[in-house]
C-alpha cells in the first residue's frame, strides 16, 4: 500500500498548498516593505489605537529632531543675524580644537567662511578624481624649506627660491662636486638628497653680503591643499608660517587643519541648505523653538515665535497646538505629551542628553511640537494616512488583534502558534524592548534591541 503522501491527490494538495503559502509569504513581504511604519506595531504588546500613540510616530519625531538640532547648530555656527554669512571669520585652529566659530581671528590661521566652503569643494572634488587632484598639486609650485641657525624656518615657493639664486640674493656654499644647477634641478623635481655620507652637499646659503642666511634647505614633503586662499589678514599660508612665531615650523599642521575644517564646512553648509528647506515654515507639520537664555536669542521655523520677549507666551501656545516635547537643562523640567516619548525617566534623560549635546548654552529651552491636524502633506501626514487606513485594525470579536493588512489581502492574526507541548492559548510574541535607541552623541548609529516574551493572548 502506498504511503498517503505518495498518492497523486496528496501530492497535488501539497503542491497547491506550497504555492498558496508562497503567495501569502510574498504578499506579507510586499506589505511589510510598503508599510514599514506598521511593522513595529505588529510586534508590540501595547498596540496603538492612533498614529500619535504609535512607536512610528515617536520615532519620526525623534528622527526629525536630529535633523532640526543639526540645523540649529548650523545656524549658530554659520549665521549672522539669522542669515548665512559667507564673510564670517572662521579661526581654523579654534574650530579644529573646539568645533565652535566665534567670528574672531584669535590665532592668525583665520579665513572667511565662504572661502573655506569653496576650498572644501575643491578638496571634495579632488577626493573623487585623484588624477585631477594630483595634476593640480603638480602644477602648484613646490615648496622649499630652509633652516636658520637659530632653529627657525623659512618657506619658499620654488620659483621664488630659484629667482633669488639667479639674482645672487642667495648662493650655495658648495662643499663637493655638485653645482648650484644640479642642486636646483633636484629641488625642482622634489628629489634633493643629502650625500651618501649623510652630510649636505652644501654648507648653507649665504646672502648678498656673504653672511650665512640658512644652514640647510630641502624639499617640503608634508600635507598640501588644493588651491591657496588668503587669511583674513591678506596673507598666504606660507607668509603666515614665515611671519608668525606661533606658526613657524608648523606648515604641515596648518595645512592639515585647513583640509579638515574646509571639508567639514563644505559638507555642513550643503546639509544646512537642505535642512532649511525641509523644515521651513509651510513645508512641515513640525514647529521648533530654541531659546538661548544665556544670550537671549531665539531660533525657530515660525515667524510669529521669533521675539525673545514673548517666548513664555509662545511656549504656552505651542503646548496647545499638538504633540510636544520640551527639554531644559534640568531633567526634572522635561515635559511631553507624546505617548512613546514621554514614559519613564529613561526617555526623558535621552532627550535631555541629546539636546544638550547639540546646543551651546548652559541655560536654554528646546521645544518641538507636531501639529496633529496635519495641514501640510509631509512625512507625518503620509504616515498618519497609512496608519489610519491600515494600522488601526482594532480587536475582533474573539479578542485577537489583527495585523492591519489591507482588506484586499488576507488578514492574519498577530500570533504564531507555539510548537511543542505548551499550555492552551500560549503564544510566542516578539516585543520591541526599545524601538529607537537614541544616539549618545552626534553621528552615532541607533540600534534596536529585541527580547522574546510569552503571553496568553494578543492583548
Amino acid at each position: 500500500m502506498k504511503k498517503w503522501y505518495r498518492m497523486p491527490k496528496a501530492k497535488l494538495f501539497l503542491i497547491v498548498g506550497a504555492q498558496f503559502l508562497a503567495v501569502i509569504g510574498v504578499l506579507c513581504l510586499l506589505w511589510v516593505t510598503r508599510y514599514p511604519i506598521l511593522t513595529q506595531e505588529l510586534f508590540t504588546a501595547d498596540a496603538a489605537k492612533s498614529y500619535e500613540e504609535s512607536n512610528a510616530f515617536a520615532d519620526s519625531v525623534t528622527n526629525a529632531n536630529y535633523n532640526i538640532l543639526d540645523e540649529i547648530r548650523y545656524q549658530t555656527l554659520y549665521d549672522t543675524d539669522g542669515k548665512y554669512d559667507p564673510d564670517k571669520i572662521v579661526d581654523v585652529a579654534k574650530y579644529e580644537d573646539t568645533g565652535e566659530i566665534t567670528g574672531k581671528d584669535e590665532t592668525g590661521l583665520s579665513f572667511r567662511l565662504g572661502d573655506l566652503y569653496s576650498w572644501g569643494k575643491l578638496i571634495s572634488e579632488s577626493m573623487t578624481d585623484y588624477d585631477a587632484a594630483r595634476s593640480k598639486l603638480d602644477k602648484q609650485d613646490g615648496i622649499i624649506v630652509c633652516k636658520r641657525s637659530d632653529g627657525t624656518y623659512h618657506y619658499f615657493h620654488y620659483k621664488d627660491f630659484k629667482q633669488m639664486i639667479d639674482y645672487g640674493e642667495l648662493s650655495f656654499v658648495i662643499t663637493g662636486d655638485s653645482s648650484a644647477d644640479d642642486i636646483l634641478t633636484e629641488l625642482k623635481q622634489g628629489e634633493y638628497q643629502e650625500s651618501n655620507s649623510g652630510e649636505s652637499r652644501f654648507r648653507g646659503l649665504q646672502d648678498i653680503d656673504g653672511k650665512i642666511a640658512y644652514i640647510n634647505c630641502w624639499n617640503y614633503d608634508g600635507e598640501r591643499v588644493v588651491g591657496d586662499y588668503k587669511t583674513v589678514n591678506g596673507e598666504t599660508v606660507l607668509q603666515l608660517v614665515n611671519n608668525s612665531k606661533e606658526w613657524n615650523g608648523k606648515l604641515n599642521e596648518a595645512y592639515r587643519m585647513i583640509n579638515n575644517s574646509a571639508e567639514t564646512i563644505y559638507s555642513d553648509v550643503d546639509n544646512y541648505a537642505v535642512a532649511q528647506n525641509q523644515y521651513q515654515e509651510g513645508n512641515t507639520n513640525i514647529t521648533y523653538l530654541y531659546v538661548n537664555l544665556d544670550n537671549k536669542t531665539v531660533i525657530t521655523n515660525k515667524k510669529k515665535y521669533q521675539n525673545f520677549d514673548n517666548y513664555k507666551e509662545n511656549l504656552k501656545k505651542m503646548k496647545k497646538s499638538g504633540k510636544y516635547v520640551i527639554v531644559r537643562p534640568k531633567l526634572a523640567d522635561y515635559e511631553s505629551n507624546i505617548e512613546k516619548a514621554g514614559k519613564g525617566d529613561s526617555m526623558a534623560q535621552k532627550w535631555q542628553e541629546t539636546v544638550a549635546g547639540y546646543v551651546d548654552a548652559s541655560d536654554y529651552i528646546y521645544v518641538s511640537v507636531v501639529d496633529t491636524d496635519y495641514p501640510v502633506k509631509d512625512n507625518f501626514y503620509e504616515q498618519n494616512e497609512i496608519f489610519t487606513r491600515y494600522g488601526a485594525g482594532g480587536v475582533d470579536t474573539r479578542g485577537s488583534r489583527k495585523c492591519g493588512f489591507p482588506d484586499r489581502f488576507v488578514k492574519i492574526r498577530c500570533i504564531t502558534g507555539s510548537i511543542g507541548k505548551h499550555p492552551k492559548n500560549s503564544w510566542k510574541r516578539y516585543q520591541c524592548n526599545e524601538p529607537d535607541e537614541w544616539r549618545g552623541q552626534r553621528r552615532d548609529h541607533r540600534r534596536t534591541d529585541w527580547k522574546v516574551t510569552h503571553s496568553s493572548g494578543c492583548d
